[in-house]
């Protein structure tokens, strides 16, 4: 569910305006940590300061759900946004 959040979000906002739209997905092990990475090289977004007071409801959720598995989630810009899912 929260991969499906995570590209939802790309394909709804992040190219609006992209000539060359492109997602990046990476999935790894480390002993036993999982990491997923979604990256667009989209418009990015004005990240929140407190998922609490966040308009963005797919982000809300995906916050909401890797708390419910005590995962550690962050969003940030770069070129784009980037989401980063540590479990």
């Amino acid at each position: 569910m929260i991969f499906n959040e995570l590209l939802n979000n790309s394909f709804t906002h992040a190219f609006k305006e992209s000539k060359n739209p492109n997602i990046e997905i990476h999935f790894s092990k480390n002993v036993s940590l999982y990491k997923l990475t979604v990256k667009d090289n989209g418009t990015g977004m004005t990240i929140p300061t407190s998922w609490n007071n966040s308009n963005t409801i797919g982000f809300t959720l995906i916050h909401i759900l890797s708390r419910q598995i005590h995962a550690n989630f962050e969003i940030f810009n770069d070129r784009g946004l980037v989401a980063v899912l540590e479990f």
